[in-house]
């Protein structure tokens, strides 16, 4: 019985870590078509016709990352339209985008690659639907047909 004690408690951590990885996975797969609906709007209302988009949810929280791919200049053109502020990626930054950046998930946070973006529910963000975003920041190196974009729902 007493082995059964001490195990009890790596047993309830086990659950517990594989529950939270679980609800994850729910959460993104729960949401992952709303996502894409939403980027696809967002991008096409500005003229960009991704290709290979790929979204997801992260964790459990409102953010979300989207990497694709679409013409260098559709990409930079989006950024002008959406009035994305360039990011300061320099160490010492003040820049209060920057923490976004720091933020990012490893699949658009890359070391090195520009950052763009908009925080505080822009109007540039808000969907036909109703819904908005509360931040977006793109990564995008100039003449490159690769992007990523890391954003967040807006909450009401």
């Amino acid at each position: 019985m007493r082995g059964l004690i001490r195990s009890r408690p790596a047993a309830v951590a086990a659950l517990a870590l594989g529950a939270l990885v679980g609800c994850a996975r729910a959460w993104d797969f729960g949401n992952r078509a709303g996502l894409l609906s939403d980027v696809t709007a967002l991008l096409a209302a500005h003229g960009v016709t991704p290709r290979n988009l790929d979204c997801r949810m992260e964790g459990t929280t409102r953010d979300a990352s989207c990497s694709f791919r679409a013409p260098a200049a559709e990409v930079e053109a989006l950024a002008r339209a959406l009035a994305l502020e360039q990011v300061d990626l320099a160490a010492d930054s003040r820049s209060p985008l920057f923490r976004l950046v720091a933020l990012a998930p490893g699949r658009c946070g890359a070391r090195g690659v520009p950052a763009s973006g908009a925080a505080g529910r822009p109007a540039s963000l808000r969907l036909k639907s109703g819904r908005a975003f509360e931040f977006l920041v793109l990564f995008h190196a100039d003449g490159a047909e690769e992007a990523c974009l890391f954003l967040s729902y807006a909450y009401g």
